[in-house]
């Protein structure tokens, strides 16, 4: 039980921190009075995208040692394979969502700035859905958490 309690501390400051690290370069960008061309744009942009993603994966790879090390007599139900299934299906799709909603945003915020459309080669390139499935899948891991606690 302890090992889940020190994850799900885990879990939160993984969140708080990227949210703040995403804050901190939306201030950045926000006050600063460089100007930047297609390129350098880009390239800014896929340089936050991969900072979130490496820390993602460093959490997913801490996670999996807290979560499912102790586990191996652990007996899954069919019902609890289909509520794991449900439950990461629906975290997916809420994240992808919030993503979907937010990168018309980004783009209009770069455009009003810059005068420059990030394209959506950038704004949805294989870095972001890398993320979003591994943010998804460090979620469902939360659920399947849950399910093995109960057994």
């Amino acid at each position: 039980m302890g090992k889940l309690i020190i994850y799900y501390i885990l879990v939160f400051l993984y969140l708080l921190l990227s949210v703040l690290y995403v804050i901190k370069q939306i201030k950045r960008y926000r006050s600063e009075i460089k100007e930047y061309n297609q390129e350098e744009l880009e390239f800014d942009f896929r340089s936050v995208v991969l900072n979130v993603l490496l820390f993602t994966i460093l959490i997913i790879i801490i996670s999996l040692f807290f979560v499912f090390r102790d586990t191996k007599d652990e007996k899954m139900t069919p019902g609890h394979i289909g509520i794991a299934l449900a439950c990461g299906t629906f975290i997916f799709y809420v994240v992808f969502l919030i993503w979907d909603i937010l990168k018309w945003k980004i783009n209009r915020f770069f455009f009003r700035k810059y005068k420059i459309h990030l394209p959506k080669k950038v704004i949805m390139g294989p870095n972001v859905i890398i993320t979003i499935s591994l943010i998804s899948i460090l979620l469902l891991f939360s659920v399947l958490s849950i399910i093995y606690s109960f057994n």
